[in-house]
């Protein structure tokens, strides 16, 4: 499909999910003047004495950077900017970019500011845009491209006398994870994290039909971990802002769901197809509500497919620092 010119943005946030304040703002860039999407690959050179240039050694350091600076119009009755009072969140963002391409109703419920001003079409961006949590997740959609995770780092609002209703607008994305120097207390991401697929019997043996995420508690135990998050996604589609599935470490809470799963309260297996050990409203959120979005038989609501690609992350969170880093990326093929 392919898909309006539209940008959308949102942001969101990732702790304190039972709190009322807690919402999702998404806002449609429709006056687009420019996109430029830029990857930076650092490496430093290392020239050899007595070589020609060929022979220059280049040193891998430094991890890449991937950013995005979008540059648009707001005039008076520009797109509004939304409010979510349903507290869309995670996966439920996916859902609403397809159903705003796809031009049908959306099903998550938001409220529309209807500005009729750009001074306050941009003040409500210079205001809600800003990232005053240290959970705040932006998500950014551009056409035809996949959801990309991050932070704005920049935003810049400029006006001219010879236009006074016309604001020229632009801000600086890089994508990643956000953690912020001051959270101390969020947990170091899990260990000895592995995916792999097993039979209906938990082996390697004959038809594999699950697919099995694996991990150790983090180095840093004594942080009062309450959950882990785990995000997955296929071959054609993004990951979600918010984790996919939620794991209490609370026993009660997990008695009849990990059962068989956990062993010494130190390592965790949760598996896709498993309907007999899984039953989706056994586990509990952060805020103690029942998670019941999705079933553990299904990913994302779809059943696996042979031959397709999952990719899954996990990351551990408690109450005083919220979601620490997430753990590399692991890769299962279904046979």
């Amino acid at each position: 499909m392919t898909e309006s010119g539209s940008i959308l943005i949102y942001k969101t946030s990732s702790m304190n999910t039972a709190n009322a304040a807690v919402q999702t703002f998404r806002y449609e860039i429709d006056n687009l003047g420019s996109v430029n999407i830029s990857l930076d690959q650092p490496v430093s050179p290392m020239a050899l004495p007595q070589e020609d240039a060929s022979e220059n050694v280049l040193v891998k350091m430094e991890g890449n950077t991937q950013s995005v600076t979008i540059n648009w119009k707001v005039t008076n009755n520009s797109s509004q900017p939304l409010t979510s009072t349903t507290k869309l969140l995670g996966s439920a963002i996916d859902t609403d970019i397809t159903e705003f391409y796809a031009g049908s109703s959306p099903s998550a419920t938001w409220a529309s500011h209807s500005y009729t001003d750009s001074g306050e079409i941009v003040s409500w961006i210079l205001n809600e845009f800003q990232g005053r949590d240290l959970s705040d997740r932006y998500l950014i959609k551009i056409p035809n491209m996949g959801v990309m995770e991050g932070f704005i780092t920049r935003v810049n609002a400029n006006i001219e006398g010879s236009s006074p209703v016309v604001y020229s607008c632009s801000l600086t994305f890089i994508m990643g994870n956000v953690i912020s120097i001051y959270e101390t207390d969020a947990p170091s991401e899990p260990r000895n994290v592995t995916a792999s697929t097993v039979n209906n019997s938990g082996g390697s043996s004959g038809t594999q039909t699950r697919m099995v995420l694996s991990w150790s508690i983090p180095s840093d135990s004594a942080s009062a971990i309450t959950h882990y998050g785990v995000w997955v996604k296929d071959d054609t589609s993004a990951y979600s802002g918010e984790p996919d599935y939620t794991v209490s470490v609370s026993t009660t809470a997990r008695n009849n769901e990990l059962a068989g799963h956990v062993t010494g309260g130190s390592n965790y297996e949760v598996s896709w197809k498993d309907d007999t050990n899984y039953n989706a409203t056994d586990f509990v959120k952060e805020d103690g509500s029942a998670f019941t979005a999705t079933s553990w038989d299904k990913i994302k609501g779809k059943e696996l497919v042979s031959g397709k690609t999952y990719s899954m992350k996990v990351a551990a969170s408690n109450q005083a620092g919220g979601y620490g880093l997430k753990s590399d990326e692991k890769v299962v093929v279904m046979p």
